[in-house]
């Protein structure tokens, strides 16, 4: 019984951002392994740093396959992400339909999307296979 108190005090003491940061290292990775190291927005492929995984939408939805996709440095940093044809790529992807939920999704998890330590655990479990 005391074991099961030490394990979920393990958990909590691990912060949020360190979670966060190691979910990111793989899902970024698993991103860019999908989409082949090829660019989402000019079909550049890359390696290594070359290529990012870039958000549509960006400051939320971190780790919303359908938000993110491999993409150079060149359209990622220096041209914003381009996502005037990010966006008619994600209508031409996934539908119309599709896109306006991911932009529903967005708007939502600005208003206070709180991910639980629990959930970053599932996620990083996911993304380790």
């Amino acid at each position: 019984m005391s074991q099961d108190c030490s394990i979920i005090t393990t958990v909590k003491s691990v912060s949020t951002k360190t979670l966060h940061e190691k979910l990111w290292k793989l899902f970024s990775f698993y991103i860019r392994q999908r989409d082949k190291w090829t660019c989402y927005t000019c079909g550049k492929v890359g390696e290594g740093a070359e290529i990012h995984a870039g958000h549509f939408k960006h400051g939320v939805l971190d780790f919303d396959e359908m938000n993110i996709h491999a993409q150079c440095v060149s359209c990622n940093k220096w041209k914003s992400g381009k996502l005037d044809v990010y966006a008619e790529n994600l209508i031409r992807d996934y539908g119309l339909k599709e896109f306006k939920a991911l932009c529903q999704r967005a708007s939502m998890a600005l208003k206070g999307d709180k991910k639980t330590h629990e959930w970053y655990y599932s996620m990083i479990e996911k993304y380790e296979r």
